[in-house]
This record gives structure tokens, sequence and C-alpha cells, in this order.
């Protein structure tokens, strides 16, 4: 019986991280660099925010909308 409570365990701790990386699209070759290209596409998008935050005309809700579209790129249009 503790074998099988292990088992079972073992099973709803590790079995949803496997299924989400076998179907998200990384595979063991690609996935670092698409974390690369994450990164970078993050970099780039903090550093067009904070540029644009020292600018008088825009509002928090513009450098938001900004802030969601980079978030949406990285998480939709990397290959």
């Amino acid at each position: 019986m503790t074998l099988f409570h292990f088992g079972n365990c073992f099973a709803l701790a590790y079995f949803p991280y496997f299924i989400t990386y076998k179907c998200s699209g990384l595979s063991e070759y690609n996935a670092f660099w698409k974390c690369v290209q994450a990164g970078v596409t993050y970099l780039f998008v903090q550093l067009c925010k904070v540029r644009d935050s020292g600018t008088p005309g825009l509002h928090v809700s513009s450098l938001q909308a900004f802030q969601i579209s980079g978030t949406r790129l990285c998480l939709c249009h990397l290959p």
C-alpha cells in the first residue's frame, strides 16, 4: 500500500509538468534557443518601456499596453 501511495503522489506531482513540457512544443534541442529569444525580446520591451516612461506625453496605460503587447509577442510569435 505504501508503494501505491508513493506512485500516486509521484504521478500527481510530476505528470502535469511532463504533459505540459511535451505538449508545449519545447523539445530537448530547441528549448535553450527559445529561452534566449524570449529573454532578448523581454529585454527589448523593458528598455523601450524605460525609454518611453520619461516622455511626458505618454500615460501609464499606454506603457502597460506596450508591456502586454510585448508579452504577447513572446508567448505567441516566437518560433
